[in-house]
């Protein structure tokens, strides 16, 4: 958490800092993942943040949850990613979809139209 408040505040460096620590706590955690692909997107690392991107995908698959892959998708300027990741996250019952109209990294998600009414269509909001 503390190096995911470094990087809102600025602190890009020190915010991925943070993250790599939990990663390496936590057996690379696709939250943890997705959260360092966030950084490196903001530091004009996109390569990075691809392969970490990636790397979190795998989780997923071995049944993991999807609405941070859609996040790191759309910043990543993949929109179908980021489709396909929120209507899995809908169909798999991921419980952070239930924060989503709160949680600050769901911020762009929210402005997108295709995700507004795909919320309304599939969850009754």
């Amino acid at each position: 958490v503390m190096g995911i408040a470094k990087a809102e505040l600025g602190d890009l460096a020190g915010g991925a800092l943070g993250v790599e620590r939990a990663l390496s706590l936590s057996g690379r955690h696709h939250w943890g993942l997705g959260d360092l692909a966030l950084i490196r997107i903001a530091q004009g690392r996109d390569d990075e943040a691809r392969s970490l991107h990636s790397e979190a995908a795998e989780w997923n698959e071995r049944g993991g949850v999807c609405s941070m892959q859609a996040i790191v998708a759309l910043a990543l300027g993949d929109l179908d990613g980021a489709l396909e990741g929120v209507e899995r996250a809908i169909d798999d019952r991921d419980g952070v979809l239930a924060i989503t109209n709160h949680w600050p990294r769901f911020h762009r998600m929210r402005a997108e139209p295709w995700f507004q009414e795909l919320y309304r269509e599939k969850m009754g909001y």
